[in-house]
């Protein structure tokens, strides 16, 4: 496998391009992503620079298939994440047979940029404008924006078709070139799904409502076993699993390293911590779910797509990292059951700590 330091971009067509590696000059049409892992996350945000490896690359200027390893120092910081199977990638390598879940703030972003598949702005073409100026084969899902609707909690059924048209219409006029994913049933495909999720999504609103005023302090050994332990109460109370989503990321609140991580950043726990705030961590907690479901749709595995869910939100990407990488899902009776393992040095290293995680997570 190449590895190399190398100037990366894309053409009008999606293309990745490669300029200096080994191989010559590359113009490369298709290929898989093998994504990185939370501290590569981490790192790439502290340093603006990347490892990005793809398998089963095709270029124009190869007659076989070939993996390559490369090094990229962004020009543009990057502010914008892409989620997917096995952990995340940068924005910049998005592969071109892709659905694309992506959040309010991106879809936002889009209708302040363009205007028929042009930006609004005579500046130079970032790393964002490379993904979506260019013709690239993806299909753009706006459920998430539906579903999150505008009034900080649970959509009704109009206030999911008002959002679905809105979000069609910003895509429609800002990028008209890109395919918005139409599912059987159109926006009563929105419906049902919020019908589905709607009871998780209020336990887990009430879950941290109750949790996050009691977590809103330093988190020392001293108390870390007594919150843990309320934590889990406070779970089973709200009848929600240990191993979802939401126990999970608070769980991380009180065990993870640093006094700001990635927990705290999506939780944004305090004293006086509302029902609006609790929508607002478990809408981002939703966009995983759904996420992992589209993971395992059998019509996107027959037609070859990848999935792949943008957020601009950097305390979800970090979260999402440390799932995906580590999440194996298993289902059995209409059951989904999720099993996860983290990485031991993203917690605390005090002994309490590690007892802790081996009696919650393992």
């Amino acid at each position: 496998m190449d590895v190399n330091q190398m100037i990366a971009g894309r053409d009008s067509n999606g293309n990745i391009l490669l300029d200096g590696t080994e191989r010559g000059n590359l113009t490369i049409h298709s290929y898989n992503v093998v994504p990185n892992n939370y501290s590569q996350l981490c790192a790439m945000i502290e340093s603006n620079t990347v490892t990005i490896r793809l398998q089963n690359a095709s270029a124009f200027e190869e007659r076989e298939q070939f993996n390559i390893q490369f090094d990229v120092s962004l020009d543009d910081e990057q502010d914008t994440y892409v989620l997917t199977d096995g952990g995340w990638f940068p924005l910049m390598v998005l592969p071109k047979n892709t659905l694309v879940l992506a959040d309010r703030n991106v879809i936002s972003a889009m209708q302040y940029r363009y205007f028929l598949g042009k930006k609004k702005k005579n500046a130079e073409p970032d790393y964002f404008d490379s993904i979506f100026l260019s013709h690239s084969d993806m299909e753009f899902d706006v459920t998430l924006f539906a579903l999150e609707g505008n009034h900080k909690q649970p959509p009704t059924p109009l206030v999911i078709d008002q959002q679905y048209h809105i979000a069609k219409e910003i895509m429609r006029h800002a990028l008209p070139h890109i395919k918005v994913a139409i599912f059987r049933g159109g926006s009563n495909y929105c419906h049902t799904l919020s019908d589905t999720l709607r009871p998780q999504m209020l336990q887990r609103m009430e879950f941290l409502h109750e949790i996050a005023p009691k977590i809103n302090r330093e988190i020392t050994s001293k108390i870390r076993k007594d919150l843990a332990e309320k934590v889990f109460n406070s779970a089973k109370k709200h009848k929600l699993r240990a191993n979802d989503l939401a126990v999970i990321l608070v769980f991380l609140r009180i065990t993870m390293e640093g006094k700001k991580t990635a927990a705290t950043e999506v939780i944004k726990e305090s004293q006086i911590y509302s029902l609006d705030d609790a929508f607002n961590t478990a809408a981002d907690l939703m966009a995983l779910e759904i996420l992992l479901n589209y993971i395992h749709l059998p019509e996107l595995k027959k037609k070859g797509m990848q999935v792949a869910y943008i957020t601009k939100d950097k305390g979800i990407a970090k979260i999402g990292a440390l799932i995906l990488n580590q999440i194996h899902c298993h289902s059995g009776g209409g059951t989904r059951t999720l099993t996860t393992t983290f990485p031991f040095n993203i917690f605390s290293d005090d002994d309490e700590t590690q007892q802790l995680v081996n009696e919650y997570l393992q």
